[in-house]
């Protein structure tokens, strides 16, 4: 994500995304390719977990990456009307591009630290850091004490990830010293490693390392469950639960426990067809050789847009309810499929094929790709057309 070259402050009257205007027939005939965004199903979702989690545990929506690829924007201002008043993403790049957008009673939590030098940016733009490690709280106490103000923070412990979070050895350290005197900490978190694992004991074993760490931050609110940790049940929810791809309905512990709704499809269309001869191979490498007389179309992506190159000779789209073989190397632009056995009417070039859509298939098409749903629309790219919609769900 690009550094604007100025940060605009927030604006006095928040803008919100046109989603009236973006119907189908806002989509341009040139457009190789569309991603649609039902911004209903992110607020039926959050609405749905909240109900789950219940009245003493808030939401925070998890934006980072640019919502997954969703857009973060739009998807931050929906759950804002919806009643989400805490955000959180990884930088300070991701937090100075959403901030303008959300009306500052919203709390916007910076994840991945504090960089020497960005206190001020996150104190003028009221962006709340997760500190990470001792040095990191005493680079922004020091700022906090030259300024003569206290300022939020958020700690994040580590519990068994060994990742960013601090050891219970550096939270001592921590407390014994100084590097607090200026900073009040408002939240306490931490993470699984095996959240998507129900059965894995080391989610208890981390949820009783968490209990005992945050008890070192009597004042601080809690926060440990991301998705997945937020089907492990009332136990590992606290203060605020920390839902990202399950705002989306993608989210497999929770999608048959409280019904939501995937928020996306991603279509492509066909560019062309083609007849191939046994024994003709198809894209670069040779990787396919047809094994008999075969139909197949060229769409219009390819890894440039985040079609994931794993998925060569193995993954599938589908059309009108048919499933299609992919079939050679996906190359930069154009991903090749067999429609040997589908009905013309559905494949004729300029006809749309379904990428993603049900949540099943997507954790399917996941799975084949060896990675997760996260991945998959993180890699989405800005080639596609972004058509977001507000269906309404009772």
């Amino acid at each position: 994500m690009w550094m604007k070259e100025s940060i605009p402050m927030l604006k006095q009257e928040i803008d919100p995304i046109d989603v009236e205007a973006m119907d189908p027939s806002s989509i341009p005939p040139y457009a190789p390719a569309i991603m649609a965004i039902d911004l209903g199903a992110v607020r039926y979702n959050y609405d749905k977990i909240k109900d789950f989690v219940g009245p003493s545990t808030r939401v925070a929506a998890v934006i980072k990456a640019n919502a997954y690829g969703f857009g973060a924007i739009p998807t931050s201002q929906t759950l804002y009307s919806a009643g989400c008043r805490d955000f959180c993403v990884a930088n300070i790049n991701e937090a100075l591009e959403v901030r303008p957008y959300l009306p500052m009673d919203a709390r916007l939590y910076c994840m991945n630290g504090v960089q020497p030098g960005s206190s001020a940016l996150l104190d003028q733009h009221n962006i709340i850091p997760t500190l990470l490690s001792p040095e990191q709280a005493a680079h922004h106490n020091l700022y906090a004490l030259q300024q003569g103000k206290r300022l939020p923070v958020a700690i994040h412990v580590d519990t068994g990830l060994s990742r960013e979070g601090m050891t219970a050895d550096e939270i001592d350290d921590l407390l014994q010293g100084q590097s607090l005197s200026h900073l009040d900490v408002v939240l306490c978190l931490s993470h699984l490693s095996s959240a998507d694992e129900p059965n894995n004991p080391h989610n208890d074993v981390q949820k009783n390392a968490f209990c005992m760490l945050a008890d070192r931050f009597p004042q601080a609110e809690r926060s440990f469950a991301n998705s997945h940790g937020i089907a492990r049940g009332q136990d590992f929810h606290f203060s605020m639960v920390r839902p990202g791809m399950a705002l989306f309905g993608y989210c497999s512990s929770l999608n048959d426990r409280l019904g939501l709704k995937p928020a996306l499809t991603v279509s492509a269309r066909i560019v062309r067809n083609r007849h191939l001869s046994p024994g003709q191979t198809v894209g670069y490498n040779a990787l396919f050789e047809a094994p008999k007389p075969m139909t197949i179309a060229l769409i219009n992506v390819g890894y440039a847009d985040g079609i994931i190159r794993s998925l060569t000779n193995k993954g599938f789209v589908t059309i009108g309810g048919f499933k299609a073989p992919i079939v050679g190397k996906i190359s930069m632009d154009f991903t090749t499929i067999d429609i040997t056995t589908l009905p013309k009417h559905l494949t004729a070039p300029g006809s749309w094929v379904e990428i993603v859509h049900e949540a099943e298939s997507f954790e399917a098409l996941a799975d084949t790709a060896g990675t997760c749903t996260y991945e998959i629309t993180a890699r989405l790219s800005q080639r596609f057309h972004r058509l977001y919609r507000h269906e309404s769900y009772g």
